[in-house]
């Protein structure tokens, strides 16, 4: 039976590969992008309503500010898991509102409800998982031949 040796080499190759891997896997955690949906609609909790503001300004870490009017819906893309809002109620000249956004890695859009969240609901709540409508192609119509089409030749 032979003996396997480990030399210099070999051991520094194994400690490379090791290394690499660790970095993609960090790479992914940090690199990932989301989407997120920033919402101010009317929107229905726990059969309670949370009415939309007029007028908010939201900031997502640091990115330039949006505006968002009644019934708007703005998407803003960010990357890594933790992120920190900021909104202002622009009609009220309310003061900074800051929150923690942590986004969890496998999803890819999200929909975060301003509404409840400046009602106080947890994030829990205020921040669901938005899965994007697909557009199923139409099926296709039987074509329904008559006696008289078929003896014509009209089909």
């Amino acid at each position: 039976m032979k003996k396997i040796e480990f030399s210099r080499s070999l051991l520094i190759r194994i400690i490379a590969i090791v290394l690499v891997i660790a970095l993609g896997i960090v790479m992914y955690f940090i690199g990932r992008q989301h989407s997120i949906l920033i919402d101010n609609k009317d929107i229905v909790i726990d059969s309670v309503t949370y009415p939309a503001y007029k007028l908010l300004e939201v900031k997502i870490d640091d990115q330039k500010a949006k505006e968002l009017s009644k019934r708007d819906r703005i998407e803003v893309i960010v990357t890594a898991q933790k992120h920190t809002l900021t909104v202002v109620d622009s009609m009220k000249g309310t003061g900074m509102i800051v929150y923690d956004l942590n986004i969890p890695v496998k999803e890819d859009m999200m929909l975060l409800s301003l509404p409840a969240l400046l009602a106080g609901l947890p994030i829990e709540k205020c921040l669901t998982h938005y899965e994007v409508a697909s557009i199923a192609p139409p099926a296709e119509e039987e074509v329904i031949v008559s006696e008289t089409d078929a003896l014509l030749g009209d089909i």
